[in-house]
């Protein structure tokens, strides 16, 4: 059975937000020590990775359902960490949801808000496609200029090397906090260590670090998974990791005893 199928099935069934699980990746911040500074939050369907099922959910329609079903689900999870760690910003992928209006996201916002979970310690990603979606360039411009107010970090992901070149009137426009390489960018560097293109890969990508530092935004970096990655990433400037190397994405539970044994670290 095809994956959309089998989502409309389980829709009819009235089974489908049962069967929808949060998962998280740690996050470190790599210049203080790498004491945990957050975590992604992901939407797992029937152990599925969203990257399974995110555009057939949106297809049908469902997307904004799941998406704050995951949310309640991972709200237990927050309120433990927060515990551990009260400065802790929990992520979120807004371009998984289908946002048509600012309405929409409010019924998202309006879940943290009934919980006690402060907008402080929520953080939304915004990634190129989502923001100049054709024809809904201005809407979405104006959710996220909303979101800063409600002081709420808007992550630009950069998913690809190829998508580097970003529009500078974007960057004009909204105030933007931190942005996150893709691990393509980060991967392209090492794989690339033999040949000729390393050194201007090196050289562009620290050139890159500095230019989004300039603007006084914060840089995350996606896909670590060993350790000489860390060290130079380190090296050129990024503040925050995830990936693999810090214990990838994981259940709740998992979650919240990697953040205790890091944490334990620091006190």
């Amino acid at each position: 059975m095809v994956v959309k199928e089998e989502l409309l099935k389980s829709h009819r069934e009235g089974v489908l937000l049962e069967e929808i699980e949060p998962r998280f990746q740690l996050r470190v911040n790599v210049q203080k020590g790498e004491i945990p500074s957050g975590a992604e939050v992901y939407v797992y369907w029937k152990g599925r990775p969203p990257e399974e099922f995110a555009q057939s959910a949106k297809d049908l329609g469902l997307s904004n359902d799941i998406y704050k079903e995951v949310v309640r689900k991972a709200i237990p999870v927050m309120k433990e960490a927060l515990k551990i760690n009260p400065r802790l910003k929990f992520t979120f992928r807004l371009y998984r949801m289908q946002v048509e209006s600012f309405e929409t996201l409010g019924e998202l916002l309006n879940i943290f808000r009934q919980e006690g979970i402060s907008y402080r310690n929520i953080e939304l990603e915004a990634d190129l496609e989502f923001l100049y979606e054709k024809g809904k360039e201005r809407l979405r411009t104006e959710i996220m200029k909303r979101l800063f107010y409600l002081s709420i970090t808007t992550n630009l992901i950069l998913k690809t090397q190829e998508e580097v070149c970003l529009p500078l009137e974007l960057l004009k426009e909204l105030i933007i906090e931190k942005v996150e390489l893709g691990r393509g960018i980060v991967e392209e560097v090492f794989r690339n260590m033999d040949s000729i293109k390393f050194e201007g890969d090196v050289r562009l990508l620290k050139a890159l670090v500095r230019f989004f530092k300039d603007l006084n935004m914060s840089v995350i970096a996606d896909g670590v998974d060993r350790k000489e990655v860390v060290d130079f990433l380190y090296l050129i400037g990024v503040d925050e990791l995830q990936g693999p190397y810090y214990g990838g994405i994981v259940t709740g539970e998992e979650f919240l005893k990697l953040l205790k044994e890091r944490m334990k670290r620091f006190l």
